[in-house]
């Protein structure tokens, strides 16, 4: 008899409510740091003011671009968290990964408003898709204390986006390592203090 993949993802919808609901007692009032940070994100876009002259100017130019992906940042903080919450820590890290990734692409324009338009133009031919790879390198220049710190999460999040043993381990379940055939549970929050963590 086959299993109706309907009801396997209305069961999952159901277990990621209740890791949801036990995962935001657990973190109680200390959650509110996180509504607090994208209350501080939502401030951001309004504090801009841009000129209006970015066909010309490059500054301004960056400065529309880098709105945008502070709403994208913005986006990836919450949807990670959400995705954290929901018992799922190895791909809330792809939403890290992509916010910080996100951050230095913005960073880099901000200092090089120039490469704004290398950026924007990226997706529009293969040659402009080669010249953005090859322009946007080192995205977490050392002489930059928040980059720098910055890319060790920036680190620990993509070995998390690869089939290694630091994404996959994380979802074999500890009692059954040794079997012949280990037990892959779905979430991967396998206590508390992970969570925290």
């Amino acid at each position: 008899m086959q299993s109706n993949p309907a009801k396997s993802v209305l069961k999952l919808v159901a277990e990621e409510q209740a890791n949801l609901s036990r995962h935001l007692e657990v973190l109680g009032d200390t959650y509110e740091l996180t509504t607090q940070l994208e209350s501080l994100y939502d401030t951001l876009p309004k504090q801009c003011r841009f000129p209006l002259d970015v066909a010309t100017n490059d500054a301004g130019h960056a400065a529309g671009i880098n709105a945008h992906l502070m709403f994208l940042c913005r986006r990836e903080l919450t949807t990670g968290i959400l995705t954290l919450l929901r018992g799922y820590r190895i791909d809330s890290l792809y939403h890290l990964r992509k916010a910080i990734e996100t951050c230095a692409f913005a960073a880099k324009m901000s200092r090089h408003p120039t490469m704004s338009r290398v950026w924007l133009q990226a997706g529009t031919s293969e040659d402009a898709w080669d010249k953005f790879r090859n322009k946007f390198v080192k995205l977490f220049p050392r002489d930059d204390r928040e980059l720098a710190f910055l890319s060790g999460a920036f680190d620990e999040a993509s070995e998390a986006m690869h089939g290694s043993i630091y994404s996959v381990a994380h979802y074999v379940l500890e009692r059954r390592r040794t079997d012949a055939v280990p037990t892959i549970d779905v979430f991967d929050i396998g206590n508390d203090g992970v969570l925290v963590a």
